[in-house]
């Protein structure tokens, strides 16, 4: 029957040790009191997170997507400056869990960032502005939720027509709303997701659109190391820009490691992107290309040993951070695709190259980062971390270094 199957499914999670014995008492084929909404809602996140691993690693089209071929590319902008700092993108960062880390990954919202709100703001070039505010709670049986929305805003443009006569203003921008949710299950496995609602605006143009983040991380006994895969902005549009013209957002998957040296406050971090595209690999359209072949308009193709190394350094993210004493922390990180990709063919300057740092003092936090794009500049990252009460409830507990280090430590 129904309810013998839905006892018979929450006798094996509790088996699994995602509820506790109290939440998967049955009587009658009913749950008692009050706690049956609390277990419908985690039933809910652990069965719709793996239906959405498995469509998104079936998913073909999500799969072909390219960088610049998708919609809403604002997506893949790093949502808070521990992360532009850290390279501009992270699956797993171990120690200092702030809000902003979990706009990168779900999973790595943590009991830590109980009752914790993040604002921060990034002045790109041209103008454009970027900001984001987050705020994340435990729920009373111990799992996370949190809620986060950003702003890309273009400005403001001169509309003309085809003449070139002035008819007026006016503005560009996407602002997203995000729905967090993460939990623990045991000591070593996080895993969490998140759904965003995406909404553009351009000129006359408007569309609608849903992502969704899934992830999920691994974390040693001690606390020192720590591993993650995360599936980003698996969806698309839902109402088009034009219509019939709907896109696949910029999906991505992104797995990383991190390292902390036991005796030594310095933690390493390496991050793997595009995982789902292996043809990330980027040549100029002049590498290749000789006097003879100019005036033929052909072009040659790269060796298989360019094209391997190329493909080599187009995933990798190495970054490292350092807490050199208590409540103040550095960090540097380089993403050789980007440096690659916007550095001047022999004049390169610092392009790919982020930097940063970050005070935390109780329950106040400022961090700020550079990141180097582009010769011509680099954009600047500012946060602002507060919170209200505890970092954790009575009752929960992390182990390891991060328990005891980073934002929040009373």
């Amino acid at each position: 029957s129904g309810g013998s199957g839905f006892g018979g499914w929450l006798v094996l999670l509790r088996r699994r040790g995602v509820v506790g014995g109290s939440e998967a008492a049955v009587v009658g084929g009913k749950m008692r009191g009050g706690v049956r909404w609390r277990v419908l809602v985690k039933g809910c996140f652990w069965r719709g997170l793996c239906v959405l691993v498995l469509v998104g690693m079936a998913s073909r089209e999500a799969n072909a997507q390219r960088g610049g071929r998708g919609t809403f590319a604002f997506l893949d902008v790093p949502v808070s400056p521990r992360i532009a700092g850290l390279g501009g993108k992270v699956a797993s960062v171990g120690w200092l869990n702030t809000s902003g880390v979990g706009g990168s990954n779900p999973a790595l919202i943590s009991p830590a960032m109980h009752t914790q709100a993040e604002v921060s703001f990034s002045l790109y070039y041209a103008g454009v502005k970027y900001s984001n505010v987050a705020y994340f709670h435990q729920l009373p049986w111990g799992h996370m939720a949190g809620l986060s929305a950003r702003q890309m805003w273009y400005g403001r443009f001169t509309r003309r027509d085809e003449n070139g006569y002035e008819q007026g203003t006016f503005a560009a921008y996407d602002f997203t709303f995000s729905l967090h949710y993460a939990a623990q299950l045991g000591d070593y496995i996080s895993v969490g997701a998140s759904i965003t609602p995406i909404f553009s605006h351009l000129e006359q143009y408007r569309a609608f659109g849903v992502v969704i983040d899934a992830g999920a991380q691994f974390i040693s006994g001690d606390g020192l190391f720590t591993a993650a895969l995360v599936a980003k902005n698996f969806g698309g549009s839902i109402i088009p820009y034009t219509t019939g013209h709907r896109e696949w957002a910029p999906f991505e998957l992104v797995a990383g490691l991190s390292y902390r040296l036991e005796r030594a406050p310095f933690r390493f971090i390496f991050t793997l992107q595009h995982l789902e595209d292996w043809k990330q690999r980027f040549f100029r359209p002049d590498s290749y290309t000789d006097n003879l072949a100019e005036l033929s308009g052909a072009r040659q193709e790269a060796r298989l040993g360019d094209r391997l190394g190329a493909e080599i350094l187009a995933h990798p993210i190495f970054a490292v951070e350092i807490e050199p004493f208590r409540y103040f922390f550095l960090q540097v990180g380089y993403n050789p695709s980007r440096g690659a990709q916007l550095g001047l063919q022999g004049n390169f300057f610092l392009e790919g190259l982020s930097y940063g740092f970050g005070v935390n003092i109780r329950r106040f936090g400022l961090h700020f980062s550079r990141s180097h794009y582009h010769r011509a500049g680099a954009t600047n990252h500012l946060a602002i971390y507060w919170r209200w009460g505890s970092s954790q409830r009575a009752g929960m507990h992390l182990s390891g270094p991060s328990a005891t280090m980073g934002f929040g430590k009373e």
